[in-house]
Order: structure tokens, then C-alpha cells, then sequence
């Protein structure tokens, strides 16, 4: 991931499914709290682009606590302890990035970075109200060998922690 110049004034947001979270995405938010001051993981209701239901918001929130935890992350869900090099996890109901983004500036004035992947990189710019929002984007490099839906179809075992949330809800079963 490439160093993007920028001052304690910018918060950096991570959205998406996380549907469940891997260990890419773990890694992404580890890369960016190492360069960064603040970090918000912002997992969606649903994703506007996918044709399939996500799990529910709440259940995706226990998944990404076991993962920060299992990767030594430190976070909060709680806004007014948010400090230096800490994930604020988020769970505003929201669907598209601009919803996010108008409720984060509600309260908070500093400049936004949406996180995006590279392969999505170009396609962000047509997401509703991109250019209202007046956010950057930052841009990272994901590992392909690492999928939520490969997870989903029993193809590859989740990570510690978020094993057991999956099987105690029962999630991803046939």
C-alpha cells in the first residue's frame, strides 16, 4: 500500500461487506493503522453492487470483533473513546458511501479517505454522489488468493474467531 501524504486531520474509511472478514482485510486495516492515526471500519447493511443478501449487519460486527481481536487490533465501537492508532469499528446503518459519509460529517469535520481495492479503484468515481461527497479515495493492493465468497462456499476456512461466530450462527450452511 502506498503512503499517502496527509495530517492527523484526515480519517481513513474502510467499508464493505465484510461477509464474511478475512485475513486480506485484516491486513489492510493493520497497513493502514500503522500509517495512519485513525481508522474506521465501516461495514455496509448491503452492498449496492451485490445481487445477494448479506449477513446481518450485527452478526458481520461480532465477526470483525473476533478478527481485530484475533489479530491483536486494537478498536472501539464506542465514538467518544476513539484515540491515536485505533480502529473505530462502525456500525451506522448505511448503504451506499455517501450516506456514510454524510452521517461521519454530522459530527466530524476532518477530510475523508474512502479505502477502496484496486480492483475497484476506477469504478468508485461512478458510485452515487461520488463527487458530492468531495472525499479522496485512498488505494490498496489486496491479495486475490483471499475471498469472502470462496469462504461462503466452504472453499477456504475462515480465520480463528470468525469460525466460531459463523458456526454459531450457522452461517454459510447449505
Amino acid at each position: 500500500m502506498a503512503k499517502t501524504k496527509v495530517n492527523d486531520e484526515t480519517i481513513y474509511v474502510y467499508g464493505g461487506s465484510f461477509d464474511p472478514p478475512h485475513e486480506g482485510h485484516l491486513s489492510v486495516i493493520q497497513s493502514l493503522l500503522d500509517q495512519h492515526r485513525q481508522v474506521v471500519v465501516a461495514p455496509t447493511v448491503q452492498n449496492p453492487f451485490k445481487v445477494d443478501k448479506a449477513s446481518p449487519l450485527a452478526i458481520r460486527m461480532e465477526m470483525l470483533e473476533a478478527a481485530l481481536e484475533n489479530f491483536s487490533i486494537p478498536y472501539t465501537k464506542d465514538l467518544n473513546k476513539l484515540s491515536s492508532k485505533c480502529v473505530y469499528l462502525s456500525s451506522f446503518p448505511y448503504h451506499f458511501a455517501c450516506d456514510f459519509v454524510d452521517w461521519w460529517r454530522s459530527f466530524d469535520s476532518r477530510e475523508i479517505y474512502w479505502v477502496v481495492a484496486s480492483d475497484i479503484a476506477e469504478e468508485v468515481t461512478s458510485w452515487k454522489n461520488w463527487d458530492a461527497m468531495k472525499i479522496s479515495k485512498y488505494v490498496f493492493q489486496i491479495s486475490n488468493d483471499i475471498s469472502s465468497s470462496d469462504i461462503r462456499k466452504g472453499l477456504t476456512a475462515p480465520m480463528s474467531g470468525v469460525a466460531e461466530v459463523i458456526k454459531k450462527h450457522r452461517l454459510y450452511e447449505k
